[in-house]
């Protein structure tokens, strides 16, 4: 049975080539205009700064970073000499290979060894 032999069915080769093709251009077209809209919205968004810091009165010196973990669960906190404390989630799935890079113990620049 091929599908002239069916009612209602009276698709062939090449009305199936000349959809597929239309139907390919389309999206083509579509496809280029939204990476065009993207790149544009992406060039604004690099541009833009990636730290806003334009509250900070003066600059923060960092006495201490302290990664703490609970199982599979981060939190970094992080010490000012001025005494200001921050804590922060970092993503989970970074830390589980970076987490290393924290016990590696930093020497101060200038230090003696």
């Amino acid at each position: 049975m091929n599908a002239t032999d069916r009612p209602g069915c009276t698709v062939n080769r090449r009305r199936f080539l000349k959809t597929a093709l239309g139907a390919g251009l389309a999206g083509g077209v579509h496809a280029h205009t939204f990476a065009a809209s993207a790149s544009g919205e992406l060039g604004r968004i690099m541009g833009e700064p990636v730290l806003n810091v334009s509250f900070l009165k003066e600059p923060v010196t960092v006495a201490s970073v302290e990664l703490l973990r609970n199982g599979d669960v981060f939190l970094v906190r992080v010490r000012s000499t001025a005494g200001v404390e921050a804590i922060t989630v970092p993503n989970p799935a970074r830390m589980a290979t970076m987490h290393p890079l924290f016990l590696v113990r930093q020497e101060k620049p200038g230090a003696s060894h």
